[in-house]
């Protein structure tokens, strides 16, 4: 966990329920969870009518923001700045590879 993180925006960042974190992780209160706590993070598998999608990626290159690596993907930068734990989204660097939100 990093500083900003809770709870609902890992499970969203993993494409798992809030609900299913919290069981396998024993948390009982969502919102009492510390920076560095080690979370373990449910698999999913995929049905026979909702197969799992890899996630997309964007590897960030010399010259561009958050905003318009947003822009050019078709995501906001607040999707794109969530989805990868980014707290201050002038803060990404070139080689940074960024999951992106389908």
């Amino acid at each position: 966990m990093q500083t900003g993180d809770t709870l609902a925006s890992i499970a969203r960042k993993f494409g798992v329920t809030l609900s299913a974190l919290q069981t396998l992780n024993n948390i009982t209160n969502a919102n009492l969870i510390k920076v560095g706590q080690l979370l373990r993070i449910p698999v999913v598998t995929s049905t026979a009518s909702a197969p799992v999608v890899a996630p997309r990626t964007y590897t960030v290159l010399a010259g561009e923001t958050l905003f318009s690596i947003a822009r050019k993907l078709g995501v906001t930068s607040t999707a794109l700045a969530e989805l990868n734990g980014i707290t201050n989204p002038n803060l990404i660097k070139v080689g940074q590879v960024l999951k992106v939100p389908n």
